[in-house]
């Protein structure tokens, strides 16, 4: 298991930077995933590319505009350009269009099929971080295992006209005049029982393509003593289920425990975005691949059914882990739903040769299901 670290990033663009992971190692290519992050600075603009695989985004910090373009989409913005909206009609002008446009925010995960193109502005007065798994493996990429991320791709046609400079400025520029106008958030506003749904919602054009984690309300497990969990898969954000991924948000207080769990079905990347964890991971005959602290900023992939156990440091710890499947399927070792406490007592004392008092300590020396308080002993 690797030293979860970000290579050294590139020569800084003129309003951000970005980092790619040195994905050379057996973990990630294992997985068939890539990892990038983009720091933009307030006023900063990501020029549009798109990729050869579908991609999870998860904002760390930081508000902004996402764009994307959909092939096949009409447009449907329309917004002011130029002229007053008066001196417009006059004249017969129109305004601006264009595909639509959604306000980004810290606990988004967005979900973005390959060959999408998207750009991103950050329109407020802070630095806006975000990272993004590739999921390179995917059916749905034909190319190579490698990531291929396409920027500005009428610039070699002879037809368009070139814009000079580009290049040198980097992906991410300074856009200090670039002003785009969103209506009312609609996912932003308070749930309205008995909401009309007839299925057109859910056109490839208009898929909701964003869900925030970060409210405690969007936890599945929560426990005032330790923290919760958010899981994300294709039942809550069914636009996952063409890309074959999921997500998993964490929040664990000061030396809380996640029990011992590993992913039956996906490989994971975890990302930690707040505080630290110690992490223990174990692969296949028991042998221990990973025991270390892994920090802010830092990322660790996890490959399929590898069990792992996470307890927070002092500081706490937050994290978002991706999954290279839409429903990913965790199996405990410890704990109220764990497999030992589902197996009887007989199999544990031949399996470990212990006594019967020892075996139904081990089944039942846990009464939280999978967040444990750091009361108690984990290992």
């Amino acid at each position: 298991m690797p030293n979860p670290a970000t290579s050294p990033p590139a020569t800084p663009p003129e309003a951000g930077v970005t980092e790619y992971w040195d994905t050379s190692s057996d973990e990630f290519e294992c997985a068939g995933i890539e990892f990038v992050q983009h720091h933009v600075q307030p006023k900063g603009l990501v020029l549009p590319f798109y990729t050869n695989a579908p991609r999870l985004t998860f904002v760390v910090q930081g508000s902004g505009i996402l764009g994307t373009v959909i092939p096949g989409c009409a447009e449907t913005y329309e917004s002011e350009s130029g002229s007053s909206s008066s001196s417009r009609s006059r004249e017969g002008e129109q305004g601006d269009r264009h595909q639509k446009l959604r306000r980004i925010r810290r606990g988004d995960v967005i979900a973005l099929p390959e060959g999408i193109t998207t750009f991103v502005y950050n329109d407020g007065n802070a630095p806006l971080t975000y990272v993004s798994m590739l999921d390179i493996g995917n059916d749905n990429n034909q190319l190579d295992f490698k990531f291929r991320e396409t920027q500005n791709p009428l610039k070699g046609s002879k037809a368009c006209v070139e814009r000079q400079g580009t290049d040198e400025r980097g992906i991410i520029v300074l856009a200090e005049k670039l002003r785009m106008v969103l209506p009312d958030d609609y996912e932003s506003q308070a749930p309205r029982r008995g909401r009309p749904y007839n299925g057109l919602e859910e056109t490839f054009c208009s898929h909701k393509i964003k869900k925030n984690l970060d409210h405690p309300t969007s936890a599945d497990l929560y426990n005032p003593r330790t923290g919760r969990i958010s899981n994300l898969n294709s039942l809550s954000l069914p636009i996952l289920n063409y890309l074959q991924l999921s997500a998993q948000r964490g929040i664990l207080y000061t030396n809380a425990v996640v029990a011992p769990q590993w992913t039956t079905n996906a490989h994971s990347a975890l990302y930690v975005t707040k505080g630290s964890a110690r992490i223990q991971v174990v692969g296949f005959g028991g042998r221990s691949v990973f025991d270390g602290e892994v920090k802010e900023g830092q990322l660790l992939v996890v490959p399929q059914n590898f069990v792992v156990v996470k307890k927070a440091r002092e500081n706490g710890s937050e994290w978002i882990s991706f999954k290279t499947n839409e429903n990913a399927v965790h199996a405990q070792l410890a704990g109220r739903l764990s497999a030992i406490r589902a197996m009887p007592n007989e199999v544990l004392m031949n399996a470990f040769g212990i006594s019967r008092d020892e075996a139904k300590s081990l089944k039942f020396g846990r009464e939280e299901s999978s967040l444990f308080s750091p009361s108690q002993r984990y290992a």
